[in-house]
């Protein structure tokens, strides 16, 4: 089979593409990117996801679209999210259609539940994003059951990703973990905070080409501890000395909704207002339809993620990968943590 994986060049999308060169597939990635190091066979196109005659090329011979591409919260990209996730989302859409795709298996977000009400969080609850990431992520999704759409779909409604190469906002923990630094908690960290491990996710992506077809289905590690523990097991892990701090939320949210007014954090909306709830998915209906089983607990993928932070980090600009957003006001913390 061939495959195409717009946003390729990214985390999820590099790993995903390797899996499948290695069962003998091919694999070809629009990305607007420079090309990275890629296994040898990868078919590679540079171009924005917006520019519908370069989705058009990509998608010419493809029997199945994995929809990776996407902008992410942490880029406060305001109007900029409706362009990509919805407008190259709708383009990914109508060439699969004109070219006879046989499915595409679109990459969603948990964030479109806001704050979910109820614990663990099946698909039959309503959406309710907070902020305009989570809101074009809805109107992508009900993309692709216009009348007008003809191919088959699975859309994952994913938790946070974690694990080998995955930095971003976690290099910003791992860097204060490795330098001794104190970790700040919004909340008290006795709530449950979920995640899926990179390798489960790509399970997940690869079970639903021919599985749960015009399906939305939950992705995360359905176990979830407090997230005080996941956080005293990392820096365990790390042999650090690294202490918890709670912050009391109510003055946390109000304190970064100032500064994230001004951009001097490196947390938003759709971070700070979920950061003390519990946000568990419930994700029987993915094991079922797919028969898929995750494999990575919270603390084996944080500790698998951490590894390969440290063993990189030296060349990342200051500890720090260069898709994390910028620091801000905790390049000041801390000095004094």
């Amino acid at each position: 089979m061939k495959f195409l994986i717009t946003g390729g060049a990214g985390f999820l999308g590099i790993n995903l593409a390797e899996r499948l060169i290695k069962k003998n597939h091919k694999v070809r990635i629009l990305d607007m990117r420079d090309k990275p190091k890629l296994a040898n066979g990868i078919e590679y196109i540079k171009g924005d996801i917006r520019n519908y005659s370069l989705v058009d090329k990509a998608t010419k011979g493809i029997d199945v679209v994995f929809n990776l591409a996407s902008l992410l919260p942490c880029s406060r990209a305001g109007n900029m999210f409706y362009k990509v996730n919805v407008g190259g989302t709708k383009n990914v859409i109508i060439a699969s259609n004109k070219h006879k795709v046989k499915k595409i298996v679109h990459l969603s977000t948990s964030i479109v539940y806001g704050r979910p009400k109820v614990t663990p969080c099946s698909e039959k609850e309503q959406v309710a994003p907070v902020g305009n990431y989570g809101r074009s992520k809805v109107i992508a999704e009900r993309l692709f059951s216009d009348h007008k759409n003809k191919v088959k779909y699975t859309i994952l409604r994913s938790r946070l990703i974690v694990g080998p190469g995955r930095v971003g906002l976690l290099s910003i923990l791992f860097d204060w973990i490795s330098k001794n630094k104190n970790i700040y908690l919004i909340g008290y960290g006795g709530n449950r905070f979920q995640m899926v491990c990179v390798y489960d996710l790509i399970d997940a992506c690869i079970f639903s080409i021919n599985k749960a077809h015009n399906q939305v289905l939950n992705i995360g590690y359905p176990d979830v501890p407090k997230l005080k523990y996941v956080m005293k097991s990392l820096i365990n892990h790390a042999n650090s000395r690294s202490n918890i701090v709670p912050i009391n939320p109510t003055l946390a949210r109000i304190s970064l909704m100032v500064l994230d007014w001004f951009k001097l954090t490196p947390l938003n909306v759709e971070h700070y207002k979920i950061a003390d709830k519990d946000f568990v998915l419930d994700v029987r209906k993915a094991e079922k339809l797919l028969g898929w089983k995750p494999k990575y607990n919270h603390e084996q993928m944080l500790s698998l993620a951490y590894d390969w932070y440290m063993e990189n980090k030296d060349r990342l600009q200051g500890g720090v990968a260069s898709d994390a957003p910028k620091e801000g006001i905790l390049k000041i913390i801390k000095l004094f943590s």
